[in-house]
């Protein structure tokens, strides 16, 4: 997450949109960045309910700056997510996080395991409810594409009043995306709600 009243926005960080290469370009003109997880990855309400209140307390009342964020194609984003738990450091057994291990498994399985709940590896926020206030609603002022981001840094530099190059940073393993069309049917209809936000942007 990035704080950044005093030019108008907070960017908050949806995880696999690459938020770590915005925070490189861009953090230090933050009033202040939370890069450690579980703060840089703080859900809209969180924020709403624990940030913005010292924000306001700092002279930044909550209208005078918008909430930010990127929102990436549901199944592209659960790809992403497979993939990133893929890569090696997540292999070896001793790993603090070995549990998070999705080299062994297909992205069906890993999609099944994510529809049920009953795996660790396949235990991620919604896209959805990152964006949601405890109500179920929408409350980030501003959504982008990710596959648009261009969007998102044209907003950033007219903001900021400066350019603004990112590099691909936190990049996971290559591995192919395969799903039937039955796994794709199921997996959609269980991402409604993130379709609903992502097709309406």
């Amino acid at each position: 997450m990035i704080a950044a009243p005093k030019y108008g926005f907070v960017f908050l960080a949806m995880p696999k949109c690459a938020s770590s290469a915005i925070e490189a370009a861009v953090g230090s003109q933050g009033l202040f960045s939370l890069s450690r997880n579980p703060l840089k990855h703080m859900q809209a309400s969180e924020f709403e309910e624990l940030v913005a209140p010292l924000i306001d307390f700092a002279g930044h009342p909550r209208s005078s700056y918008e909430t930010l964020c990127l929102f990436r194609e549901p199944i592209d984003w659960l790809h992403s997510w497979w993939r990133y738990r893929s890569r090696p450091a997540l292999a070896d057994p001793h790993s603090p996080r070995h549990e998070n291990y999705t080299g062994h498994v297909t992205f069906e399985e890993f999609i099944e395991s994510y529809i049920r709940g009953d795996a660790d590896y396949a235990r991620i926020t919604r896209q959805a409810e990152f964006v949601s206030d405890t109500a179920g609603a929408v409350c980030v002022d501003r959504i982008f594409k990710y596959e648009q981001s261009h969007d998102l840094l044209d907003y950033l530099k007219t903001k900021l009043g400066l350019e603004i190059a990112i590099d691909r940073v936190n990049v996971s393993p290559e591995r192919e995306l395969q799903i039937s069309d039955r796994a794709r049917a199921v997996l959609r209809e269980f991402l409604a709600p993130e379709y609903a936000i992502y097709e309406g942007l």
